[in-house]
């Protein structure tokens, strides 16, 4: 017995050393207090939910329930689904499987955006900094929205950890890993596939040119060859499920939709103006679960001169779109690219490099900003041709803070007093962490509401089935999601009460939302109404065949 103490003392002391020496790097306790805010901040936003959210979770009960046929979704990514199975099958509510799964998601994201700094000539002061501002970014990613852009940009810096390798020529066996990541990418995101296969070519011609021996060029090419056979070997078995299921070859059906979306002449989301919609299949929540589904009206064959005239129009926008998220990241985003790029064509930063004595960090100083650039470019180009988002750019967000990390550390000799370059270093980092912290307090509790007068509908009133509302959409949604109902979606804005009548009965409407107004139809009985949500909710006691 004694000895078996012993042993489990010493088992104890061995194991508190070990966090002891975890502890004693700074970014190891800035990961721990992460983790901390992580949970304590959870309760204030579990019930966030979005369109898109309800689409995934249900997707992932499908999948949990072994309804693999409808769960198969050529729309949206598979991946956040597959990952919530899990934590459903041992009985957790979906969107409380996110949270977590979120969290953990973000829990890695900061590991990589900490690993990925090294690929940068970066000093430790400096990375310190990137690493705080981290946090609160981090925080808003994993709890603002029910998305895959959160494990995309998680997967994209470990993808990244690889390519911006200065050794990248030496390992001809990293294509695997490489290959592997960008598989992942797709799943997340149909976008990852494009953008991983134009981003690893580019990468791959980089580094081919920068390679000076033989043996270096061979190994680019052979990582190439590698990473792109594992990558179509893995996504070759998801595009030809998706292609099955929909009898057609497609890598993704989000493409076509959202082209046919930002289109001319398209009057915008289906559900705003066409009325109620059937369900794609019966396991639905709405229409909005498989949205190739749905038909956009839009104009078939334009002039080919309003066409380019269109697009131009079109990508300027999205172009001035994705300088003002920019500026949303940081109000110094624009003044760091300017920085960068200025000192890199001056004379300056030649000196810089020819007095750099460590031949490593001078190909770090010529390679890792340099790549980090391109890849915004890259990265931005291909959603300025569709539709952009500030959630879609949180790549170009991280990528910015560690390029700004980058300039900081290298370019800002001209500030010759150091507390000064100390305190401007302090609230350029500060600037990052402005938007997230304002996001998180402006969505405290947000949807609680929701889903406390949800609740309280199904236990007092029992309400389940097929549900309808005049407008508010996402909203209306939302409630249907939280009663495990089927939402058919909002009335068409200037239907008549016949048309309405028919459409309620034609679908098999139970319930009737309206929201600021009143049912006239004789069919609708009012069970409860909530004035602070400007809501009311009617029964249908009766439906017509239409």
């Amino acid at each position: 017995m004694l000895n078996k103490a012993v042993m489990n003392g010493a088992t104890f002391h061995k194991g508190f050393v070990v966090l002891q020496r975890l502890m004693d790097s700074f970014s190891n306790r800035l990961l721990l207090v992460y983790c901390c805010l992580g949970i304590l901040l959870f309760s204030l936003y579990q019930f966030q939910i979005n369109p898109d959210g309800v689409s995934y979770l249900n997707i992932a009960h499908l999948y949990a329930i072994g309804d693999f046929h409808d769960a198969i979704n050529g729309f949206w990514g598979p991946l956040i689904s597959w990952l919530l199975v899990p934590l459903i099958l041992l009985k957790l509510q979906p969107l409380f499987a996110y949270k977590i799964v979120s969290l953990t998601i973000s829990f890695f994201t900061f590991i990589a955006i900490r690993k990925l700094s090294y690929r940068f000539a970066i000093n430790e002061e400096v990375r310190l900094l990137i690493l705080i501002a981290a946090i609160p970014m981090l925080l808003f990613y994993a709890f603002l929205l029910v998305t895959p852009d959160l494990v995309l940009l998680c997967i994209t810096l470990y993808y990244f950890y690889y390519i911006f390798d200065a050794d990248y020529s030496k390992k001809a066996t990293q294509g695997f890993i490489i290959g592997f990541l960008g598989a992942l990418l797709y799943f997340s995101k149909s976008y990852g596939f494009y953008f991983f296969i134009a981003s690893f070519s580019l990468f791959t011609f980089i580094h081919y040119l920068q390679s000076k021996a033989r043996q270096e060029r061979i190994n680019v090419v052979l990582a190439y060859i590698f990473g792109l056979s594992v990558f179509l070997i893995i996504s070759g078995i998801w595009i030809y499920t998706i292609s099955s299921k929909y009898q057609h070859f497609t890598i993704a059906t989000a493409g076509e939709y959202n082209i046919r979306f930002d289109s001319i002449g398209s009057q915008g989301q289906p559900m705003v103006y066409q009325g109620l919609l059937p369900l794609p299949y019966s396991g639905a929540v709405s229409a909005w679960d498989d949205p190739s589904r749905l038909t956009i009206d839009y104009e078939k064959s334009p002039r080919l001169v309003d066409w380019i005239t269109y697009q131009i129009i079109h990508i300027v926008e999205n172009g001035f779109s994705a300088l003002h998220y920019f500026e949303t990241f940081s109000i110094f985003s624009i003044v760091i690219l300017l920085i960068y790029a200025i000192r890199r064509s001056g004379k300056r930063f030649r000196n810089a490099e020819e007095r750099n004595q460590n031949p490593e960090d001078a190909r770090k100083i010529h390679s890792s900003a340099f790549y980090a650039l391109v890849t915004m470019f890259l990265y931005t180009s291909g959603y300025l041709l569709l539709h952009i988002e500030e959630r879609f750019l949180w790549v170009d967000a991280i990528l910015l803070l560690l390029l700004c990390g980058y300039v900081c550390s290298n370019h800002f000799d001209f500030v010759r007093n150091a507390q000064l370059r100390q305190f401007l270093f302090f609230i350029i980092f500060f600037s990052f962490t402005l938007s997230p912290i304002k996001q998180l307090i402006q969505h405290v509790n947000v949807d609680r509401n929701i889903y406390m007068t949800s609740k309280q509908l199904q236990t007092a009133y029992h309400i389940k089935g097929n549900i309808a509302s005049n407008t508010n959409w996402d909203e209306t949604l939302f409630y249907a999601y939280f009663l495990d109902g089927n939402y058919y979606g909002a009335a068409k804005e200037k239907i008549t009460d016949e048309e309405l009548q028919g459409e309620l009965g034609i679908y098999h409407i139970n319930y009737y939302f309206v929201w600021n107004g009143v049912c006239r139809l004789s069919e609708c009985r009012k069970i409860a109404a909530y004035e602070a949500e400007h809501l009311v909710v009617y029964q249908i006691i009766t439906t017509g065949s239409g």
